[in-house]
């Protein structure tokens, strides 16, 4: 092996930019060094990456400037996987001898190497690594593992193990936050959905499922329902017995706010299982009698919302103080990691759940067993499956309305009727090897 080689990820989501670290892995077997060159927003989760040797950001500043900066490195070869004519003309700029991009594009002619992607062949069921690959097999390269790696850094280890300890301190259910409370950040608060006293303790490793609601597109529109996640928080509780931590970025909090509330509240209504044996559903409706005791003791916290807004990360109290988190709580943790945390978080976590996100990517790149859902009809759950050891995926049921797509939907009725028994059964299958 020698010379250095540049991967180019430098567009869509996080997800995008971690699955193509593929090709880096790849590049490996032919070159001493391999490099990122990515969007600032992707920089933090690259850098936990090992198949890479430093990542770069582009800003989308000056072009020449970037290219200079390149040049510089004096890459041998460049694979640009999110071909823009920024993308390659930067590459082109920077006089490196080997460039591999996009064909059958308008700025194709500036790369050395031209691969055309399968996906606009027809091909929805090849792994959207497999088809990045494609262009690290046009140098020669490929790589046998087909599971991106994230590893969080110790410092990320220390933040989730501060977070856990943060989510422990409770009071005794006796100490109620009403809506005429002051909250602090030495606050900390939980929805309960299991009865009896808190003990002292901590929230152990392996003893919690992170639950993700939310895509890009869920603050944006204003219109996400919140009642099937509600309903599989419930589920997903009643058949584990654990915490579960709703994951999400700053601008997800309200959401998980409404689900926390309507999960403790029982406003939720569980879809039907189409088979009446299953146990998810059965364990969800023993669960919703068993808490109702619960739901009288928090209208009080139901009714102020602005509480929830004042601790991102562990919001809306039963109780507030010191104390431990019991057993059977609700916890909304968004915006509360950083991606290095929540990838520890994640690493340690009995199984991530969650819609098909950035967030479900690192999931199983840290090795959780990872349920994906994939609730739209125009989905590709083959092409952006979660790749790891422990992974299962849940394809959509619902009938969407014709031509919808999860940018112009007009209900997300999906969303809202949310096949929680065989998503409950498919966490099952994973946690406990069946």
């Amino acid at each position: 092996m020698s010379g250095r080689a540049l991967l180019y990820c430098a567009g869509g989501g996080m997800g995008d930019s971690l699955v193509s670290t593929l090709v880096a892995r790849a590049l490996r077997s032919r070159y001493d060094v391999v490099d990122a060159l990515t969007l600032p927003g992707h920089r933090d989760a690259l850098e936990r990456v090992p198949d890479l040797d430093a990542v770069l950001v582009d800003d989308g500043g000056d072009e020449r400037a970037l290219a200079r900066a390149l040049h510089e490195r004096a890459y041998d070869a460049c694979i640009v996987t999110w071909a823009t004519a920024r993308t390659a003309k930067v590459a082109q700029l920077a006089e490196i001898p080997v460039r591999v991009g996009q064909a059958r594009r308008l700025y194709s002619f500036r790369f050395t190497e031209r691969v055309v992607v399968r996906s606009e062949l027809g091909d929805v069921t090849s792994h959207w690594g497999d088809i990045q690959l494609d262009y690290a097999r046009a140098l020669g390269c490929d790589t046998t593992d087909r599971h991106p790696r994230f590893v969080p850094t110790p410092e990320d280890h220390h933040e989730a193990d501060k977070l856990r300890a943060t989510l422990c301190n409770r009071a005794t259910p006796n100490d109620r936050v009403t809506p005429n409370d002051r909250v602090t950040p030495n606050d900390r608060v939980t929805l309960s959905l299991s009865k009896g006293s808190l003990s002292k303790g901590s929230l152990s490793k392996g003893d919690y499922i992170i639950l993700h609601p939310t895509n890009a597109i869920a603050p944006q529109r204003g219109i996400w329902p919140t009642q099937g996640w509600a309903a599989l928080a419930r589920a997903l509780h009643a058949t584990f017995g654990v915490p579960i931590l709703l994951s999400g970025s700053h601008a997800d909090i309200g959401i998980n706010d409404a689900i926390l509330r309507q999960a403790l509240l029982r406003q939720a209504p569980l879809r039907q299982a189409q088979d009446d044996t299953s146990a998810a559903h059965a364990d969800t409706c023993a669960a919703q009698d068993d808490t109702s005791a619960a739901q009288d003791e928090t209208r009080t916290a139901h009714a102020d919302t602005s509480v929830a807004h004042a601790l991102p990360g562990v919001t809306l109290s039963l109780s507030k103080g010191g104390g431990s988190l019991p057993k059977g709580a609700i916890v909304n943790i968004a915006g509360a990691a950083s991606i290095g945390a929540f990838g520890a978080l994640a690493a340690d976590a009995l199984a991530f759940v969650g819609i098909t996100t950035g967030s479900m990517h690192v999931a199983a790149a840290v090795g959780a067993p990872t349920v994906g859902i994939f609730p739209f009809q125009s989905d590709f759950p083959e092409r952006w499956a979660p790749a790891g050891a422990r992974t299962a995926i849940v394809r959509a049921t619902y009938p969407c309305h014709p031509g919808d797509t999860k940018e112009r939907c007009s209900d997300y009725a999906c969303i809202a009727n949310l096949d929680v028994p065989r998503i409950v059964a498919a966490t099952r299958n994973l946690v406990h090897g069946a």
